[in-house]
């Protein structure tokens, strides 16, 4: 895809995706259509395309890097196809082949967000930024034990359910951990919009996962309603960052 092209598709798929959403928000739940459920995987899948292209536009570690979040995105966009695929065919099996994509794009978001260039800290800053990361980890795994995860050992019906049941909330814990990491992140510019953007994407992302699982516990989710806007803000947060990825080289961050 053309550097063109990518920033154009990236412009339309974050407007798209927020007009979406902000009709979600104001309309309320909508009823399920075929163009309902196409549109909403097409915006996933494209946010997940237009990162991976953006990346081409970088080098070494920084293309590696939104590759992987690209990937990861794209991972959760080809789940949604399959699952609307599966269920207009019929019933959705659970665990199934959507599962896999949905459950990838976890931890190869977050490798992407690992690997993102920053500014090397201090020693002592390093060791107070590390000692910062595990005491959030922590209290983070200990609320949503608290909160939820405890509820869901209990929902499988047998132990394959029960191991995917907990891979969700965990693929949470690493996005929380994520966004732990790119708030303390520094680079060399003072804001740096691209951070900004992803950061937003990873916290609507883990906010929707969480709120998900709890309604889906307690059997008040709606589909087509605000919770499915906040993912469709992520995924417009997500494609404006790619445009962002693509705009041109500013001073070089150090690894």
């Amino acid at each position: 895809m053309a550097l063109g092209t990518t920033r154009a598709v990236a412009l339309v798929a974050a407007a798209a995706a927020v007009v979406f959403a902000v009709i979600l928000t104001v309309a309320g739940p909508l009823t399920e259509t075929s163009f309902t459920s196409v549109s909403y995987a097409a915006l996933s899948a494209t946010a997940g395309i237009v990162l991976v292209a953006a990346a081409l536009s970088n080098r070494g570690r920084s293309r590696v890097a939104w590759a992987l979040i690209g990937t990861g995105v794209l991972c959760w966009g080809i789940g949604e196809i399959v699952w609307i695929a599966q269920g207009a065919a019929g019933e959705i099996p659970y665990p199934g082949p959507a599962d896999f994509f949905y459950v990838a794009g976890y931890p190869l978001l977050f490798a992407g967000i690992i690997l993102l260039p920053h500014l090397r800290p201090g020693h002592f800053e390093r060791i107070r930024l590390a000692i910062d990361a595990l005491a959030g980890t922590v209290s983070l795994g200990v609320v949503m034990w608290v909160a939820y995860l405890h509820q869901v050992v209990r929902v499988g019906s047998n132990p394959i359910e029960t191991f995917l049941n907990l891979l969700y909330p965990f693929g949470d814990v690493l996005l929380a951990t994520a966004l732990m990491v790119l708030a303390m992140r520094r680079t060399e510019q003072r804001l740096d919009l691209r951070i900004v953007f992803l950061a937003a994407a990873v916290a609507l992302t883990t906010a929707a996962d969480v709120i998900f699982s709890l309604q889906v516990a307690a059997e008040t989710y709606v589909d087509w309603g605000w919770l499915d806007a906040l993912w469709l803000f992520s995924y417009g947060s997500l494609s404006f960052t790619a445009w962002l990825v693509t705009k041109p080289t500013q001073p070089s961050e150090h690894t």
